[in-house]
């Protein structure tokens, strides 16, 4: 109540004067109403007059025939970065969610409202910001993969953006069991169709097998046809996970398949053990004997995001500088054996430089 009679009196107050000079500001306060009010109708009237929206339904792609399929495949490979170069992307989701990693607290540092907290704990919400970025990202690079073929890529192009696109639609169907998918130049207006676990391992196993013939031995940087065995063994080994979670059983038919995809891998002769485990992690990492498929670390633009693998694990205090992050239990450390090269080493030009750190 003391408020309505503070604003009744405060009216009042402004009423002070004659009435005849009341009565001609509230006259003058009416024209210039009236006045602006012409002035916006007549604004409107104009800009509406000469309105001619066209509204499309679809994306302009431009000359299709001048696209270069090469350049495209080479910038498809880039965007596997995304979700797999960094340790806060898919790896992330693979490994906090285990007891392998665990992204612990100091001070400020990856508070980040819980959400790493939450992934170590199985608490994540639908929205999780690093679940539904990594979801995002995976698909990003299965639609490039399939618009790519809609620029008349040659039969080695075209096997090397399928097999891509097969790589990511495992890892989606991994991590949500089902996969969003299009058609080359299908269109992006509407929404995208969904295969279910069956339909998907289905369509996997026949895509990497039409295009295991096509692929040629180009070295571990680029899709070949041991890249395609390694993922169909995969794809058999973990057949019986992805269609029942809840209770998983295993064909024994699968487990041949498995087993014959890796003598075949093995017995070609190309691949061997490094005397040094973390040479698979060099700067040259894809020059390793024993890798089958990596994204090529080269220098300037094209560099990688190796080094944020090491950093994430290395206090902010070394030289070179960590990102005070993530570490491993002790339980997890404790089940490799004295001696074994996994447990650490030096690296030249890095450790020699900040010594070996582990944290727990």
């Amino acid at each position: 109540m003391k408020k309505s009679r503070y604003f009744k009196s405060h009216a009042l107050g402004c009423g002070t004067g004659n009435s005849a000079s009341l009565s001609k500001q509230s006259s003058g306060r009416k024209n210039a109403i009236y006045f602006f009010l012409a002035l916006l109708h007549l604004s409107f009237g104009v800009a509406c007059t000469d309105l001619n929206e066209e509204l499309r339904g679809e994306t302009n792609r431009g000359n299709l025939g001048s696209a270069n399929p090469q350049a495209l495949l080479d910038g498809l490979y880039l965007t596997m970065r995304g979700p797999y170069q960094g340790p806060w992307s898919w790896w992330a989701l693979q490994q906090l969610t285990s007891d392998e990693a665990i992204p612990p607290t100091r001070g400020g540092d990856w508070a980040d409202n819980g959400a790493w907290r939450a992934l170590y704990l199985h608490r994540w919400q639908l929205d999780h910001t690093t679940i539904d970025g990594v979801f995002r990202v995976l698909n990003s690079v299965s639609y490039a993969a399939t618009d790519l073929l809609t620029f008349s890529p040659n039969e080695q192009q075209a096997a090397e953006a399928r097999f891509v696109r097969a790589y990511v639609q495992f890892d989606i169907l991994s991590g949500w069991g089902q996969v969003p998918y299009r058609e080359p130049a299908e269109s992006v207006v509407g929404l995208s169709r969904v295969r279910q676990a069956e339909e998907q391992i289905e369509y996997l196993r026949n895509e990497l097998q039409e295009i295991l013939p096509i692929l040629s031995n180009n070295g571990s940087a680029r899709a070949n046809p041991d890249a395609a065995r390694y993922l169909l063994m995969k794809l058999f080994l973990n057949k019986g996970m992805l269609l029942n979670r809840a209770n998983p059983t295993f064909d024994a038919t699968d487990m041949d398949e498995v087993i014959r995809l890796a003598d075949e891998i093995i017995g070609s002769g190309r691949y061997s053990l490094e005397d040094d485990y973390f040479a698979n992690f060099a700067v040259d990492n894809h020059n390793s004997s024993e890798l089958i498929f990596a994204s090529a670390n080269a220098a300037g633009e094209n560099a990688g995001g190796l080094s944020n693998f090491w950093r994430v694990t290395t206090h902010m205090h070394m030289n070179p500088s960590g990102l005070n992050g993530f570490t491993t239990l002790s339980d997890v450390y404790d089940r490799f054996e004295e001696g074994d090269q996994r447990r650490g080493g030096t690296y030249p030009g890095m450790t020699d430089v900040a010594g070996v750190h582990i944290g727990f």
